[in-house]
Formats: C-alpha cells, structure tokens, sequence
C-alpha cells in the first residue's frame, strides 16, 4: 500500500479529497487574478514535479513586464531558474570591447554594442494556440499510446 498526500476542502458544506496536481488547479481556480508571486510559486511547484510548460521553438506571448504583448519564439529553456529566452523579447544592449584573439568577424571580435536576448521568468508567458493563434493555458492529456502530451486548453488541439 502506497503512502501519499492528500488534500481535503470544503466545498458546499461537503468535504472533496484531493490528490496529485488536482490541488494546483483548486488553488488556480480559487485565486482571483493571481499576482507575480502566486504565478511564481506555481511555476516552480510545477517544475519542481517535472512539468513541462514550454518547449523551444514554442510560439508564446508575454503577458506581463516591460515587453508585454510582444510574441515570439522560444530559444532556449532554463527549468532549474525557470526562465526562457524568447526571440525579439527583453532585448539588451552591452557595449563590449573589441577582442583581437576572438574568431575574425565574430561581435566579440569588433567589439562596439551589441544587441542580445535575456530570459524572462515562465510565468509571464503564455502558449499560443496553434488552431486560433491567442493565448492560452496548458493542459496535460495522455495520447492513445498512454504518452504525456500538452493541449491547449482554449482549442484542446495537441501542441507536442
């Protein structure tokens, strides 16, 4: 016999026992506009039990900061600071010196201000559905196979 958490609310007046990931989606649906932090306390649980939410070469959309509303295409994932680097998003400017032993032609190598991608956190974006192109949440379904796929919830089309 397995040992496991289980998590208990009240709905109604009657108590509904919980396990697995279902207490995220209660605590998801209970929150009223969830705020900077909340989204970060998730994205990192989820992490944490080896939930994928973005992939390279997934098109999302920011959803909060500075570059808001812009879309894009993931370069790269980090899941252990929960970051991702999107294309055209969070753009910096770094003015580097020129690098004489650096390949001939690289930016190093010339030197002058250079122009790169930083990553911004996983909670500030959002999937886009690939059937309608808006933003939408993920879900998780098993395909016939029994395998673990992602679905946007707002088409329920198959992202992976």
């Amino acid at each position: 016999m397995s040992v496991g958490v289980v998590v208990a609310i009240a709905v109604g007046g009657s108590v509904v026992f919980l396990g697995g990931l279902a207490w995220l989606i209660v605590r998801l649906n209970r929150m009223a506009g969830p705020k900077a932090g909340d989204r970060r306390q998730l994205a990192e649980e989820l992490s944490r039990r080896g939930w994928k939410y973005a992939e390279r070469d997934d098109s999302v959309v920011v959803i909060s900061g500075k570059d808001r509303g812009k879309t894009g295409k993931v370069l790269r994932v980090d899941p252990k600071n929960q970051r991702v680097v999107v294309e055209g998003v969070n753009v910096v400017k770094r003015h580097q010196r020129p690098n004489p032993t650096a390949a001939p032609g690289s930016p190093a190598a010339l030197g002058g201000v250079v122009e790169s991608e930083r990553g911004i956190h996983i909670s500030n974006v959002m999937l886009l559905d690939p059937k309608s192109n808006q933003p939408t949440r993920v879900g998780v379904k098993r395909d016939e196979n029994g395998r673990a796929v992602r679905v946007a919830r707002r088409s329920g089309q198959q992202i992976d």
